[in-house]
């Protein structure tokens, strides 16, 4: 373009300097639109989760609303877990306020999202006296790192005046603070000279109308015989009956004694600390000397559902306690995928190595609250019944050991993917022989730490790099994960396959793949298939469209700018330019 005509146009000076730039800079913006067209990635979702937290809840608690002076409470609880997290370290606080003050915290199992549970609890080693009595429960639980409580239940129930079953005038009692009532303490004998004592019943536990055994097992340490007796206190000879109340103990020799607690049915339900009398006396003859010992026996009405009745010995002259439980159900239906926990004050073992159970699949675990025997019921039929057994080795404090907490948790079921949540998963757009990624993001809700386990297959022809990924996992961690793919020589829609194992489940993904087939069949810089001239991919035409739209534009803008700027004659611009020259000179004349 000359002078002449930028003159003609007016696109001079800096007006034509401004709409060069200008249609550079619109040059630019139009290649950096077709470079993101061209190369751009397009995201294929496949499922997405959005974590929405809920609470864990406690749906239901509900005991008898009357009971019996020395009943053992029962209450049950049921609690759901909406969350997409599972809840873990769940610890129930269990309060009661009335006549009597009582306050325990028990763990109870781990629960999957969108499991639920119902937990039968028997609250042991506490006898309120008669009155009316208020239940506060509320849990606490872990989902990962975060520490959350449940919603508050309450319930009401009354305790009824004092049992029939006492005497009016029982034998003198040892005396117990536990929850300020006169409880006797099971301890064996210690002033028999040359006797002790291998097997002595700490408690036992029967349903009305039936009875159960207790064991006595006197050993001899002295060099000589022994005579011993045994009488059972008259206020109670109706319950409880001994199979022998004489016998004759040889030097080094023991005696066993079989005790038979047996009730009708309208013996009232309770707690019963009978007195057992032993005495000794040598064979050859002399003085006799005389101990109690305070055997228990719980009487519970028969239910419905399930049953836990259970027997507590010491050995060997105290240096062990052994516990037996029965798991006894009375419903109509077959109970599956259910936990019995035998709860251990923290005080009654020396450490965890200490205790051993056997006679059903478990695991000892320490809490903040004591030792946990967890017993796994996989399965138990109606009208059946489960039996299992501990021992404990050199305990620290029997007298702890005389109401061990039960507590039976029965869980729904759960389906198989729960412990596995996808919170993204998908692949980016290929080409023929192009390579790009298939990506995931999956959650573990599972309670315990797992392996997880991630396999991709594809179709034949495509390559995999790296098709499998395994994880060390914990409750409620994120896990991702890229694979690295070539597609071939292949167009369409192809389908991949994620199989992804947790926690003893497993899961199946499919994963949809698009391959844009290119304008000529073949993208720049590779050769087609055919015999067809290799051409580049068609710009899209909306960029392009646009840009050139927007250069016409900006130098429409520019050279409606010039033509409002005022136009100057060059003559007559001289000739006034003469004029003031000659003014000036005759000015300075």
């Amino acid at each position: 373009m000359d002078s002449s005509a930028c003159r003609k146009t007016g696109l001079n000076g800096p007006a034509l300097h401004k709409c060069l730039q200008l249609a550079v800079l619109s040059l630019l913006f139009f290649s950096f639109l077709c470079t993101l067209a061209q190369a751009g990635q397009t995201n294929i979702t496949a499922e997405v989760k959005i974590i929405k937290p809920e609470n864990l809840s406690i749906t239901n608690l509900t005991s008898a609303l009357a009971l019996p002076y020395g009943s053992q409470l029962r209450f049950a609880i049921g609690l759901r877990n909406p969350d997409e997290y599972s809840a873990t370290n769940i610890i129930l606080n269990i309060s009661i306020t009335g006549p009597e003050a009582y306050n325990t915290l028990l763990p109870l199992q781990s629960l999957l999202p969108g499991q639920s549970s119902n937990a039968s609890i028997l609250v042991s080693g506490f006898t309120p006296p008669s009155g009316s009595y208020l239940v506060s429960a509320v849990a606490s639980y872990h989902t990962g790192n975060l520490v959350n409580f449940t919603n508050r239940q309450y319930l009401s129930f009354s305790v009824l005046g004092q049992p029939l079953h006492r005497s009016s005038s029982p034998a003198p009692l040892p005396q117990t603070g536990s929850g300020g009532t006169s409880e006797p303490l099971p301890l064996p004998g210690a002033t028999l000279p040359g006797l002790s004592l291998g097997a002595l019943p700490i408690s036992a536990s029967a349903v009305v109308g039936q009875g159960t055994y207790a064991q006595l097992d006197f050993v001899s340490n002295s060099s000589y015989g022994e005579n011993v007796s045994l009488s059972v206190n008259k206020s109670f000879s109706g319950l409880l009956s001994l199979s022998q109340v004489q016998g004759y103990l040889p030097p080094g020799g023991n005696l066993g004694v079989q005790a038979l607690f047996q009730s009708s049915a309208n013996t009232t339900p309770g707690t019963y600390i009978i007195p057992v009398n032993v005495s000794i006396r040598p064979a050859s003859g002399g003085a006799s000397k005389s101990e109690m010992i305070y055997p228990e026996f719980s009487l519970y009405q028969n239910s419905y559902g399930i049953q836990l009745l259970g027997q507590s010995y010491l050995l060997n002259s105290s240096s062990t306690e052994s516990g037996i439980i029965e798991i006894i159900n009375n419903g109509n239906a077959t109970i599956n995928n259910a936990t019995l926990s035998t709860l251990l004050p923290l005080r009654s073992a020396e450490n965890l190595s200490s205790i051993s159970a056997y006679g059903m699949p478990n695991n000892i675990s320490l809490t903040s609250e004591g030792y946990a025997i967890n017993w796994r019921v996989s399965s138990l039929p109606r009208k059946r019944e489960l039996t299992a057994y501990y021992n404990i080795y050199k305990p620290s404090d029997i007298t702890l050991l005389v109401h061990p907490q039960n507590i039976f948790t029965e869980a729904s079921p759960i389906v198989s993917s729960s412990v596995i949540r996808v919170l993204d998963l998908g692949a980016s757009s290929f080409y023929p022989n192009s390579s790009g990624d298939i990506y995931t993001s999956l959650l573990y809700t599972g309670v315990s730490p797992s392996a997880m386990n991630i396999y991709l297959t594809g179709p034949t022809g495509f390559s995999i790099y790296s098709p499998s990924a395994n994880f060390s996992v914990t409750p409620n961690q994120e896990v991702s994960k890229k694979f690295y793919i070539n597609v071939g020589n292949s167009t369409g829609t192809s389908v991949f396959y994620m199989y992804v194992s947790a926690g003893g489940y497993n899961s199946t993904y499919s994963i949809p793949v698009v391959i844009i087939s290119p304008e000529g069949g073949a993208r720049p810089n590779q050769t087609a298939s055919s015999n067809n001239a290799s051409r580049p991919y068609p710009l899209p035409i909306l960029p392009y469209a646009l840009s050139i739209l927007l250069i016409f534009s900006l130098v429409y803008i520019a050279y409606m700018h010039s033509l409002r700027k005022p136009k100057v004659n060059r003559e007559k611009a001289m000739e006034l330019s003469r004029l003031r020259e000659r003014i000036r000179r005759e000015t300075d004349e």
